[in-house]
């Protein structure tokens, strides 16, 4: 059974680390000023290329949650999928039509910046559920988006 342990840091607050100055820059082809990257852009940055859930990156991520901002393998979109609507926004990659407002919001947040708020307060050592145990794992996603057992604070204000 594969299980993958989380690292043992955690960041010093949601505001300072994730949103400086209350806001996230969204990445831009050559640095400010430029144009923003497209979808396809964020797709192959190193931190999207991997499943924001499960840690795959064989096949990788074809589906985002536009709500969440995070980029998903095909079994973590159908748990998102589950989890309604009201948390989760679920699209293709390739299948669906993104607005500009929908691709922005992926560059706003993206895996990297999505797992400072999600997985901020993670115990250290603590196993993430493989899809291999499929109730373990469907907790887990529960405990994270619907409990948020696991998200930052939000900031003090």
């Amino acid at each position: 059974q594969r299980q993958r342990e989380l690292p043992a840091t955690q960041p010093a607050s949601l505001a300072a680390v994730v949103f400086p100055g209350g806001s996230a820059p969204a990445p831009t082809a050559g640095g400010p000023g430029s144009p923003p990257l497209t979808l396809k852009q964020l797709q192959q940055l190193p931190e999207n290329r991997v499943c924001f859930d499960c840690g795959t990156t064989q096949p990788p991520p074809q589906w985002a949650s536009i709500s969440l901002g995070v980029f998903l393998c095909t079994q973590c979109a159908g748990f998102h999928r589950q989890l309604g609507t009201h948390i989760s926004k679920v699209r293709s990659l390739t299948l669906d039509n993104w607005s500009p407002d929908q691709v922005r919001g992926m560059a706003e947040m993206g895996n990297a910046r999505a797992r400072q708020l999600w997985m901020a307060s993670v115990p250290p050592g603590y196993v993430l559920p493989t899809h291999d145990n499929l109730s373990a794992f469907q907790r887990f996603m529960n405990d994270k988006y619907v409990k948020r057992k696991f998200a930052a604070a939000p900031p003090a204000g």
